[in-house]
C-alpha cells in the first residue's frame, strides 16, 4: 500500500489512510531502515512530531539501549585507564621520555645560536684581562701600594709626638745623654757557678765568691775571666781607707 498524502487528496484524511499511512512506515523502518525514504514521502516536520523519542525507544530494544547507570557500569575507570596508557605513566617514565627527547642536542637545535654559548665561547669572550680590566680597583701589586702610601703619607697622617725620625732619635739620645747615665754602673751578680764560661775580650763581670771565695771584680782575658781586684775595706774620705787596688 502506497502513501496517501492529504496534499494529494486534497481533503482531510480519514482514519484508516492514517492507519495505512503509520502501518505502511512501520513495515518500512521495520523491513528496511531507508530514513532516505521516509524523509522523501513524508513532511519532515509533521513526521518528528509522529516519530518522537518516546516512539523510537518503543521500538528500540532493550539490549541496545543503555541508561547513565548502565554505561558507567561498562566504562568504568578500569576501563578508561586501560585505554589511555600512553598518557597515564609515572614520573620515572616520563622522565625518561623528557630525557630522550629533550636533549642538549634537541635544545641547540632550536636555540637562537646568538642566544647561547658553550664554555669554550664563553671562555674566549670573558678571559683574564677581560676580568682584570673590570676589577683594577680590587688588584693592585706591591709598587702601586707604596706608591700612594709613602713615608710622607705616613709621616703626615701620625701624630709628631709619637714619631721620630733618625736625626730627631739622634738629636734626643746624644752622648750627653748616654754620659749622663753611666755615671753608675750596676753590674749584675755572678758567682764561680753562674758566671759565663766565655765573653769578649775586655768585658767586665761581678763575682761575689770570685777570689777565693771573696768578691771581686773579673775581665775577659786569655779566654777566660781573670780578678781584678779583691773587694776590701769600706770606703772612707780620711786616710787608711779603701781596699785593693788594681
Amino acid at each position: 500500500m502506497a502513501i496517501t498524502l492529504r496534499n494529494t487528496k486534497g481533503s482531510e484524511l480519514t482514519f484508516a489512510e492514517l492507519d495505512g499511512n503509520f502501518t505502511h512506515l512501520d513495515n518500512r523502518i521495520d523491513s528496511t531502515g531507508d530514513s532516505s525514504y521516509i524523509k522523501s514521502v513524508v513532511n519532515t516536520t509533521y513526521f518528528e512530531s509522529i516519530v518522537d523519542s518516546a516512539y523510537v525507544n518503543a521500538r528500540v530494544d532493550a539490549g541496545n539501549s543503555l541508561d547513565s547507570a548502565e554505561a558507567i557500569a561498562l566504562i568504568d575507570s578500569a576501563y578508561v585507564q586501560a585505554r589511555q596508557v600512553d598518557l597515564q605513566r609515572d614520573s620515572a617514565f616520563i622522565n625518561n621520555i623528557i630525557l630522550n627527547t629533550v636533549d642538549s642536542s634537541y635544545i641547540l637545535a632550536i636555540a637562537p645560536a646568538q642566544d647561547f654559548l658553550d664554555s669554550a665561547e664563553a671562555i674566549a669572550l670573558i678571559d683574564s684581562a677581560y676580568v682584570q680590566a673590570r676589577q683594577v680597583d680590587l688588584q693592585r701589586d706591591s709598587a702601586f701600594v707604596t706608591g700612594i702610601i709613602d713615608s710622607a703619607y705616613i709621616i703626615a697622617r701620625a701624630p709628631a709626638q709619637d714619631f721620630l725620625d733618625s736625626a730627631e732619635a739622634i738629636a734626643l739620645i746624644d752622648s750627653d745623654h748616654i754620659e749622663s747615665r753611666m755615671k753608675q754602673v750596676l753590674l749584675n751578680p755572678f758567682t764561680v757557678a753562674s758566671a759565663p764560661s766565655t765573653g769578649t775580650e775586655g768585658q767586665l763581670i761581678y763575682v761575689t765568691d770570685g777570689n777565693a771565695g771573696d768578691a771581686c771584680l773579673a775581665i775577659f782575658s786569655g779566654g777566660s775571666f781573670k780578678v781584678v781586684s779583691t773587694i776590701g775595706s769600706t770606703i772612707l774620705d780620711s786616710a787608711g781607707g779603701g781596699g785593693g787596688g788594681f
